[in-house]
């Protein structure tokens, strides 16, 4: 499970490592750290069903990151990619993430309520997946069918699965447990979430229960 002292320790890191020319630029940036840390800390620790407003959790709670390589404009989501849509990974302490992707690069965003203001791009989110859902050869945005599984790998509310016990009877109905190679087949197999408030809560359920 992902804590959030290391989330702490990376960004005090980083912001003392790029700020050490001068004492008083120093003092700044950690302080400024420290408090990103502590903001990015306290989303992680918030596991609220949703937020006020009739907003989805992840307007007010955990964190999202991105992994790849280190690569010129590496943070550019148009990079190699003609569909103008990437994948994230979704840092929340219920949501009972051992690992993410590796990379040499990477970052993470604001919270969402912050997009689009203050000069900052609006961002849309499309979907969501309990686990590794090999986004890139999927349909549109990334949130349709596999070519491989047509039908069962589309939309969750497609298939009529609303609850977290339906959504694990569907993720385990391909692959054997006991076969870790059978991640991959189950991850292509799975359905996606929508983004409204149930259905996001259903994701993060769905991973619990899968």
């Amino acid at each position: 499970m992902i804590r959030s002292t290391h989330l702490l320790a990376l960004l005090a890191s980083f912001a003392l490592f790029a700020c050490h020319h001068t004492t008083q630029r120093t003092h700044d940036a950690t302080r400024n750290g420290e408090e990103v840390a502590q903001a990015m800390n306290a989303r992680f620790y918030d596991t609220v069903a949703a937020c006020s407003d009739n907003k989805p959790a992840y307007y007010c709670s955990g964190v999202f990151v991105r992994t790849g390589p280190e690569t010129d404009g590496f943070w550019n989501p148009r990079q190699g990619n003609d569909r103008y849509v990437v994948s994230f990974s979704y840092l929340r302490n219920d949501v009972g993430l051992r690992a993410i992707f590796t990379g040499q690069a990477g970052y993470s965003l604001k919270p969402a309520s912050a997009w689009g203001t203050d000069g900052l791009h609006e961002l849309t989110v499309r979907c969501a997946f309990a686990f590794n859902a090999f986004t890139e050869d999927r349909g549109p945005y990334g949130c349709g069918a596999t070519k491989s599984d047509p039908i069962e790998s589309g939309p969750c509310l497609d298939q009529g699965i609303v609850t977290k016990e339906a959504f694990a009877k569907h993720y385990t109905s391909v692959g054997e447990p006991s076969n870790p190679g059978d991640f991959a087949k189950r991850g292509a197999h799975q359905c996606s979430f929508g983004v409204d408030p149930f259905s996001f809560e259903l994701s993060i359920l769905g991973r619990m229960e899968g």
